[in-house]
């Protein structure tokens, strides 16, 4: 009976063993194209970058163009050398580690960028230029350096909003607040936050502006009875180029001793 108690014992180990995945740190080796899901065209070539802790390394010296086939998740992504990465087709998802971007050129991504950290702040530095969106989703803080060219919109939204520009109906929210350091860091559209109909308690669509700056694209805010505060100003000097849309009980809040100017329309409605 013990003889038979220790084999089961090694088989259960041996099978737990079987179960580890670790996390892989690739480095694109595809050329200047070809497609993020084809494992030859990264360094190891066991595989390609779409799980919750690998990382996706470019270092291009040429224009390099990358296709993304099916949509991939990664916990981060490194640019550097000396030439433009455009980077299209499907969604990324980006855990902690965001956007790196050292290179001497901006990355362009014309697919969805979905930033979904549950945990610690995730920072994007560089530049995100190119036709897709930035949507914010988990609980998080995501901060914006860049400034950003991208022309898709700049969302976070709650669950269930059916708001007339939205493209996420139903993505949870959570309490992660955004804080930007560029007045272009929204992109180049539309920004969106708004704590959708059934996150009544979420602190996630609050922006915190850190200036001095100024902001050319127009902003719509919507609080709830716990998120009065949905635009925090502080830092330095801080002009709205674009109109300012509140809603609900949204409000506006200076944290420092500061000028702020609207030379667009700003509008409350309840």
């Amino acid at each position: 009976m013990m003889r038979r108690g220790f084999c089961a014992v090694v088989i259960s180990l041996t099978a737990l063993s079987l179960s580890v995945v670790y996390a892989t740190d690739y480095t694109w080796n595809g050329g200047a194209s070809g497609e993020w899901t084809t494992p030859s065209n990264w360094l190891p070539d066991t595989g390609y970058p779409n799980a919750a802790d690998d990382t996706a390394a470019f270092t291009p010296s040429a224009a390099t163009a990358v296709t993304i086939g099916s949509a991939v998740t990664v916990q981060g992504i490194t640019v550097g050398g000396t030439s433009a990465l455009t980077i299209t087709g499907e969604a990324i998802t980006l855990g902690s580690g965001g956007i790196t971007n050292t290179s001497t050129a901006a990355v362009g991504i014309s697919g969805t960028l979905s930033s979904s950290n549950p945990a610690g702040p995730l920072h994007l530095g560089g530049v995100i230029s190119g036709s897709g969106g930035l949507y914010k989703t988990g609980s998080g803080e995501l901060h914006l350096y860049g400034a950003n060219t991208f022309t898709g919109n700049f969302e976070a939204l709650g669950t269930g909003n059916t708001k007339t520009g939205a493209t996420i109906s139903s993505t949870t929210l959570g309490s992660g607040e955004t804080f930007i350091y560029d007045g272009s860091a929204l992109g180049a559209t539309h920004a969106y936050f708004d704590k959708g109909k059934t996150q009544e308690t979420s602190l996630g669509a609050r922006l915190n502006v850190i200036g001095p700056m100024m902001i050319d694209i127009p902003i719509q805010l919507t609080g709830d009875k716990s998120n009065n505060n949905s635009l925090l100003l502080s830092g330095g000097d801080i002009t709205f180029n674009g109109d300012v849309d509140s809603k609900g009980r949204a409000r506006i809040r200076l944290k420092s001793a500061i000028k702020v100017h609207f030379k667009g329309k700003l509008t409350h409605t309840n």
